[in-house]
């Protein structure tokens, strides 16, 4: 009777210390390197979707229509508002659809909907919109927030402060010279300030393969710039300052801080800093992918 009293005592400690014993999460959770979540998929969703729901209306009609009711998602009709060239006021339940090549806003602009731009967009006031579809090019020259994502199919500049939702987009090229807000970023070249002479790597210090550690991280070039061939991987903080140009991939359990002069990837090779807390990137910095976090990320230009 004893032996049974001191076992049923003990069967609620049996999982603690078995896993004192076999210490099944002693290693760091595993970041997956190879990144691989469309980031584009936002963007071609609701455009094939606009597309099948647009393909139903006369053609003829289309072009000389101030607005329609179309249905989107649901069966519910969504009301679309067209413009031409100039584009804002206040549309709170419609979506926004420019026609235009080249396009401006002349007024605020706000919508709980989508803004649609068929042709390249320049905001030039400030603007608030649930997501952002542009097909061209996207100038932003005013504050801008976003609140879901933003899809550019050609380059984006962003010279305004601006909320950038939590997915944005460019097939091509982003550019950001100012403080921003952001969850995640994805373009194949994205230059945060305007630019970084080639010049600043010449006759580099290198290191060969991959940087890990299990605790916070922090590189800065003096005198002379830095090439790190491999990735960096840390379960803490990392801080990379100066000029080092970052082959590899940049990950962090917590945060990771990119200043002045830092390159991550290269031209035709698609690499990702991703810090799970936080990410802040200030002074001209260029990465070549994504940069995304779970928490925080900040552009301080």
């Amino acid at each position: 009777m004893i032996f049974i009293f001191l076992l049923l005592i003990l069967i609620p400690f049996i999982p603690a210390l078995v896993e004192l014993a076999v210490k099944k999460d002693k290693d760091p959770l595993i970041i997956k390197q190879d990144y691989s979540k469309d980031p584009a998929f936002f963007g071609k969703s609701f455009s094939k979707i606009l597309e099948e729901a647009i393909s139903k209306v006369d053609i003829e009609l289309l072009d000389s229509l101030k607005s329609i009711d179309i249905p989107l998602s649901s069966d519910k009709p969504e009301k679309l508002i067209f413009f031409t060239n100039e584009v804002g006021g206040k549309h709170p339940r419609s979506i926004v659809f420019v026609r235009g090549q080249e396009s401006k806003t002349v007024e605020p602009l706000t919508t709980n909907k989508e803004v649609i731009a068929y042709g390249s967009l320049r905001i030039e006031h400030s603007t608030f919109a649930r997501s952002m579809l542009i097909f061209g090019n996207l100038e932003v020259k005013a504050p801008l927030e976003v609140a879901r994502w933003i899809h550019v199919e050609g380059e984006a500049t962003i010279k305004a402060p601006s909320i950038l939702g939590i997915n944005f987009y460019s097939s091509e090229k982003i550019t950001i010279d100012a403080s921003c807000t952001f969850t995640r970023i994805y373009a194949k070249e994205i230059n945060i300030g305007w630019g970084i002479k080639k010049s600043s790597f010449n006759n580099p210090a290198r290191i060969e393969g991959n940087i890990k550690s299990k605790e916070a991280m922090s590189i800065k070039t003096a005198d002379r710039s830095l090439i790190i061939e491999g990735n960096i991987i840390s379960e803490k903080d990392i801080i990379i300052e100066g000029d080092v140009w970052v082959k590899g991939n940049i990950f962090s359990h917590e945060g990771v801080v990119i200043i002045k002069g830092v390159v991550v990837g290269m031209e035709g090779a698609i690499k990702s800093v991703v810090g799970k807390k936080s990410v802040i990137m200030e002074g001209n910095t260029k990465i070549y992918g994504y940069v995304h976090t779970d928490g925080e990320g900040i552009i301080k230009v």
